[in-house]
């Protein structure tokens, strides 16, 4: 399971979110959905999140959250 700590941005919070490259290998093990992957995700008081997910390649590939992050939010 990865966990890391990121102090949100503007963009973070009112578009998608930026995780870092540590989180890529919980990516590869979650499921395929249209556009990218399906990851779940637990908060911490038990409620289950559907996030679907994209990396975006380029001079540092990033995983981005794309859908369910602003309902989080």
């Amino acid at each position: 399971m990865a966990s890391f700590f990121k102090v949100l941005t503007k963009i973070d919070i009112e578009r998608t979110l930026s995780l870092p490259d540590s989180c890529l290998q919980a990516l590869q093990q979650s499921q395929r959905s249209h556009g990218g992957k399906k990851l779940k995700v637990k908060d911490d008081v038990g409620i289950l999140w559907n996030f679907r997910c994209t990396i975006r390649s380029g001079a540092v590939r990033r995983l981005h959250i794309v859908s369910g992050w602003i309902q989080f939010v």
